[in-house]
């Protein structure tokens, strides 16, 4: 592991409560992944049973329309976890995820994480509870906007009719 790569899991998401050791540990079943502006990384109906690590870049979540047409939902950002819903429940991916520009991941293969369970548990709690911020954080940001949502629709409803 060179440090440069120690560096990026350290300051990821996933690094908040590692040591160095356990960044080691981590790092022995991390790949990385260079994607360019507009590839795929994963598509809806697909299971990968792989978290993602946005690094640099961005991604964008789509809704696929038609093989060349899709609907932009969201964009995520350096630091935003990809794919973590599917890593835990091992079901398939409701949206099409696509590069915005260049973009540098790190990629956690489930089958890998869950075998570090003997030797390393607490490497596994940590990288589970850290999913579990950035899902709670994700939820708190898309229950704002669907406040927001819902108030400016019925402040449009009472205001016209």
């Amino acid at each position: 592991m060179s440090d440069s790569q120690c560096h990026k899991i350290l300051n990821s998401t996933l690094g908040k409560d590692l040591t160095e050791d356990d960044c080691a540990v981590l790092a022995s079943i991390i790949t990385f992944k260079q994607l360019s502006n507009e590839a795929v990384l994963f598509t809806s109906g697909e299971a990968t049973h792989t978290l993602y690590v946005i690094l640099h870049g961005k991604i964008d979540v789509t809704k696929d329309i038609s093989p060349t047409e899709w609907l932009h939902i969201h964009t995520l950002q350096p630091g935003d976890l990809a794919g973590e819903m599917g890593f835990i429940d091992g079901e398939t991916h409701s949206m099409t995820l696509r590069a915005h520009g260049e973009t540098e991941l790190f990629c956690i293969q489930r089958t890998d994480l869950e075998k570090l369970l003997l030797t390393h548990p607490h490497v596994v709690y940590h990288v589970m509870r850290a999913i579990i911020r950035a899902t709670h954080k994700s939820l708190r940001r898309m229950n704002e906007q669907f406040i927001e949502l819902n108030r400016f629709i019925n402040n449009e409803y009472t205001t016209n009719y």
